[in-house]
């Protein structure tokens, strides 16, 4: 649906955000793949375990060289802090993904006019076609993709009020936040 979806942005030759819209959620997506990349790969219980490894043979080396340490944390300490900074990350990833809801809200409305203009062109022109061939309408697969993609926009509207998880940029996969 991906390509499709671009195919549509491109042919409107619209834009489906504002500047402002567009900066704010390339802000909002960084965040929310900083706060994926904290909860996922940096917070883990295997990299809890590392880190402990980590001070162990720093320690070592310390106490073989003679030299002092300030404290000594254990593999709990470590596991409890790894997991508090990872629910903290994964709150983040809610907090940018619900923060950026109005604006996908809006973008994807905009969207939308555009899918069911498509849609209705496209449409009209096949229907026309088989008319002038005499021959029943059917559907050709390229309208019922338009179809599809006009229903999935609608649903994926996101509703006032609800909190997000996803990462904000996947909403809106016919812009470019790169």
């Amino acid at each position: 649906m991906k390509a499709l979806a671009k195919a549509v942005a491109d042919r409107s030759k619209k834009s489906f955000a504002a500047k402002v819209e567009l900066q704010d959620l390339k802000r909002l997506d960084a965040e929310w793949l900083a706060c994926f990349t904290a909860a996922n790969v940096t917070y883990t219980d295997v990299a809890a375990k590392a880190a402990w490894s980590r001070q162990a043979a720093d320690h070592t080396g310390k106490l073989r060289k003679g030299e002092p340490f300030n404290r000594a944390y254990s593999l709990e300490d470590f596991q409890a802090d790894y997991t508090t900074r990872q629910q903290n990350a994964k709150h983040g990833m809610a907090e940018a993904a619900t923060e950026a809801q109005p604006i996908i809200a809006k973008i994807l409305e905009r969207f939308l006019a555009a899918v069911e203009a498509t849609l209705d062109e496209v449409e009209r022109a096949e229907i026309a076609d088989y008319g002038e061939w005499g021959l029943a309408y059917t559907p050709s697969p390229k309208v019922l993709a338009l179809r599809q993609l006009k229903d999935g926009v609608r649903t994926s509207i996101p509703v006032p009020g609800q909190s997000a998880y996803g990462r904000p940029g996947q909403s809106v996969p016919f812009l470019d936040l790169l």
